[in-house]
This record gives C-alpha cells, sequence and structure tokens, in this order.
C-alpha cells in the first residue's frame, strides 16, 4: 500500500484536509507541521502519527502532500522530488514561476508524479462529458463571484483552473492572451474577462463576474457537428448535436438534438476533493503517465501570471 505523508501549514486547505479520514486506499506515513512554525495538527488527523521533522517524513514516505495556502516550503518539496517522491499540492497558485519549472524539471528527470488540486476535473458531469470532447474550437468558463474575485491570489487560483481544463482539452499551447477588468471605486472586481488563444486555431473564453443573477459554474465547448454544455454546480452535462433530416421542400435543415449525458448518480459520500486525492495515490499504484499532468499545471500558471499582468498594468 502507498505511504502518504502529509506536510501540514499554518493556514492549512481544510476541503482537502477533511478527506484524510475513513477508509482510503493508501496508508497516512505520519503528519509533520511547517519547520520552525508554531502549527497545531487538526483534530481530523489526530491518531495518525506524528513526525517530528520533514526529512524522516519525506524518507518514510513514498509521496507528500501539502496541505496549506500560504507559500509552500519549496525547500522539502525539492527535496522530496530528487528523492524520487510523488507531489500532490493542494493549492499550487503561490509557488512561483522559477521554482515551478524547477519541479517540472525534476519530475521529468525522476519520473515522479505531481499533481496540483483541481476538482472540477474530477466533477462526474465533466469526466463523462469529456470522452465526448473532440477537437474543441472555442470553450467558454462563465463563474459567477464565488469568491474569485476576491483577491488576485484567489483570482490566480480560479485562472489556473480553468486554462489547465483548457490545455488538457485543446492538446495544444496557448500563443496569445487578452484581459479585461471592470472594478468598483473601491478597486474591487466586478468582471474580469480573458481571452486564450491556441496554436491550434482554439479559442478559449474566461468571464467571471458578480454583475449576474448566475449562480452556476459552467463550461460551453464548441466543436465541429455538436456542442457540450457542462454545469459543474450542479453536476449536470447536455450534448446538443445536429440531426441532418429530410425535407419534402427546400434544402436540409439541420434539427438540434438534444442529450443528457449519462454522468451516473453522483456518491455524495465521496467529494470531488477526496476523489482527487484517491485517483492521486491510484495513478501512484499504477504507474500512470505522469508527465503531462505536472506540464499542463505548469503551463496554465504561465498563462494566469501573463493574464494578471495585464489586468494590473
Amino acid at each position: 500500500m502507498i505511504k502518504i505523508g502529509v506536510l501540514v501549514g499554518v493556514n492549512p486547505d481544510n476541503v482537502y484536509l477533511n478527506q484524510l479520514s475513513g477508509d482510503l486506499p493508501f496508508r497516512i506515513s505520519g503528519i509533520c507541521t511547517m519547520p520552525q512554525q508554531n502549527v497545531r495538527i487538526p483534530d481530523v488527523l489526530s491518531g495518525y502519527p506524528v513526525v517530528k521533522d520533514s526529512v524522516h517524513l519525506i524518507r518514510d514516505s513514498d509521496a507528500l502532500i501539502l496541505l496549506q495556502k500560504e507559500f509552500p516550503d519549496m525547500e522539502n518539496v525539492i527535496s522530496a522530488v530528487r528523492q524520487f517522491k510523488h507531489i500532490f499540492f493542494s493549492n499550487a497558485s503561490l509557488i512561483p514561476e522559477k521554482e515551478f519549472h524547477t519541479l517540472l524539471k525534476l519530475s521529468q528527470e525522476a519520473n515522479t508524479l505531481i499533481r496540483t488540486g483541481n476538482p472540477a476535473m474530477y466533477n462526474p458531469a465533466y469526466s463523462e462529458a469529456v470522452h465526448e470532447v473532440n477537437n474543441p474550437l472555442y470553450l467558454e468558463f462563465l463563474r459567477p463571484d464565488d469568491g474569485c474575485l476576491k483577491t488576485i491570489s484567489h483570482l490566480k487560483t480560479c485562472l489556473m483552473s480553468d486554462i489547465e481544463i483548457a490545455l488538457t482539452l485543446t492538446k495544444s499551447q496557448a500563443r496569445k492572451t487578452q484581459a479585461h477588468v471592470i472594478t468598483q471605486e473601491d478597486g474591487i472586481f466586478q468582471l474580469v474577462y480573458a481571452r486564450v488563444e491556441f496554436d491550434n486555431g482554439a479559442c478559449v473564453s474566461m468571464n467571471y463576474t458578480s454583475l449576474t443573477p448566475e449562480i452556476n459554474r459552467k463550461l460551453r465547448i464548441f466543436q465541429p457537428n455538436c456542442s457540450l454544455f457542462i454545469n459543474f454546480t450542479n453536476f449536470t452535462s447536455q450534448k446538443v448535436s445536429l440531426n441532418h433530416a429530410k425535407q419534402m421542400y427546400g434544402p436540409e435543415t439541420p434539427e438540434p438534438e438534444i442529450e443528457y449525458i449519462d454522468h451516473g448518480k453522483h456518491n455524495n459520500h465521496n467529494t470531488l476533493e477526496e476523489n482527487e486525492i484517491i485517483a492521486f495515490a491510484k495513478d501512484i499504484s499504477t504507474n500512470k503517465d505522469r508527465i503531462p499532468f505536472f506540464e499542463d499545471s505548469y503551463n496554465a500558471h504561465v498563462v494566469a501570471e501573463n493574464i494578471i499582468s495585464k489586468i494590473q498594468a
């Protein structure tokens, strides 16, 4: 069984933290707090062995889960990857680009799995609809103000999530970005609009706004002969295709045919974050192709930084 160590920061990511109890397909080898910081072990992790320092935690583990919202302990992370350990970041938006690139290079050399938190990719509506994606030409991400406009850090986290999905679906690299913003008098964002063009001709737009009655996070995917509509909030997805029906008079008129994609019954006992951590452990065990995951995360980081620099210009 895979042994995973947990490194807890001063401000741990409680959404992921709460998934580390119960029946898991891996063994928690130990809990370690950030070095030289007075961090209390959260109650949900009580009962697991407490390791005094990260050196021993890394040595005794196959992988590390970093649960922290603040700047991650990159010295320990880089040391772990050099020792062929696998890494899961609950939030990678605060990793500086230089360290991000270093980790990508090291993971390629060591063939280690590094994954960053992106629960949307484990939403059943997305994971089933993605099988219908074929040469997408235009993707549109729509978000109400679910916290994404609160700070630049929150915005970057949301941008990275959506851009990583776009990179995965288009299988291409970004070549051009645009960004526009509307702010209130106090400087708080009311709307952020970003557009990314890809090398293969695909385009992606991201529209985050508080100026809407919409409450659902959505993704619309347009491709030849059909389009896909994913509602991340309600766990639903639709496929709209063109059914070329014969006409008695005049040219053929395509009639839209709508079908709901069967994404199965959502298991409320497993959160998206729990599914994500379980998938991380399983991919280590099955030796799944590891590099593309973190490569997309790194490229999403670069594009998000580019968009934010244009917003702040």
